[in-house]
């Protein structure tokens, strides 16, 4: 699924062709301007109310939109939200599940598949020998948890039911390229912002640290001398920046353009030198 022109891959990036980029980025910038003035005039007339609901029915009329022509925008934005950046929207509800992005983008992901599997969007295609296991084997552990051991619901969430829809998503929905390259992008981006912000801990750039949550010791798991990124927690950053640098290395192997080569053979070292920073403690890296 991933064997295509990866020379092609990056001059459609940078290509200069009509695209309907200029139409969206019109209507984005009307959209944004008219949401401005009518949060000033509405909280001005007491109406903060109206204005949450407001904003959230365009935003939701937003994604489906780009969802409907395009599952990986809702995709890229939920793993944009599980890396790190779920705390920025999450509400505390004593009793129920906390209110989080990545929990409404999973679901709403979920039913925008289950909506283009209705309408024949997207189509079940052979072998599906390795659908029948693996839904099979999804099913029979959590048969298993349901009588045995109910306590380990969330783990059979984690281990098994978000491979299998990962495994859906992969064969049915997102399999185009342009599909592929926005989440390619996405994780080249996140590679990035994570070295950035691993080396700028390390190095006390507080200027440039984002959240500032980073640098409050008790939220999420400090270990010192280790940097903990945006997901608040050392080893999940690290596992998370070894994961990217793998995509990193892919890409740097498929491609033949020189200077695509280069910038990726740097962002790999700087990858690597905030690996480290993530499992190294500071006072013995300090000598």
């Amino acid at each position: 699924m991933l064997n295509w022109n990866f020379d092609r891959f990056y001059k459609d990036i940078i290509a200069q062709r009509p695209t309907p980029l200029p139409q969206l980025v019109v209507v984005l910038f009307i959209l944004l301007i008219s949401s401005f003035f009518s949060y000033f005039i509405l909280t001005r007339l007491g109406l903060f109310t109206l204005v949450l609901v407001s904003g959230g029915i365009i935003l939701l009329a937003v994604l489906a939109y780009f969802s409907l022509k395009d599952l990986s925008f809702a995709l890229v934005l939920w793993m944009l939200s599980m890396c790190g950046f779920r705390t920025l929207g999450l509400v505390s509800m004593p009793g129920l599940p906390d209110f989080s992005f990545d929990r409404l983008l999973l679901m709403w992901i979920i039913l925008m598949f289950i909506f283009q599997i209705i309408t024949g969007r997207a189509r079940f295609k052979g072998p599906y020998v390795a659908d029948v296991i693996i839904v099979l084997h999804t099913a029979y552990i959590l048969v298993q948890i349901q009588v045995i051991e109910s306590e380990h619901f969330h783990n059979w969430v984690i281990s098994n039911l978000s491979p299998l829809f990962a495994y859906l998503y992969g064969k049915y929905t997102i399999n185009r390229d342009k599909e592929l390259r926005n989440i390619f992008i996405f994780f080249l981006c996140m590679t990035i912002y994570f070295y950035v912000m691993s080396i700028a801990q390390q190095l006390n750039w507080e200027e440039i640290i984002w959240p500032k949550t980073i640098l409050d010791r008790n939220v999420g798991l400090w270990h010192r001398g280790r940097s903990r990124g945006p997901v608040l927690h050392p080893p999940y950053f690290g596992q998370l920046l070894g994961m990217f640098l793998l995509i990193q290395l892919y890409l740097l192997v498929k491609n033949k353009i020189t200077w695509v080569r280069i910038l990726l053979s740097v962002s790999m070292a700087f990858s690597f030198l905030g690996l480290f920073f993530t499992y190294t403690r500071g006072p013995w890296v300090a000598t």
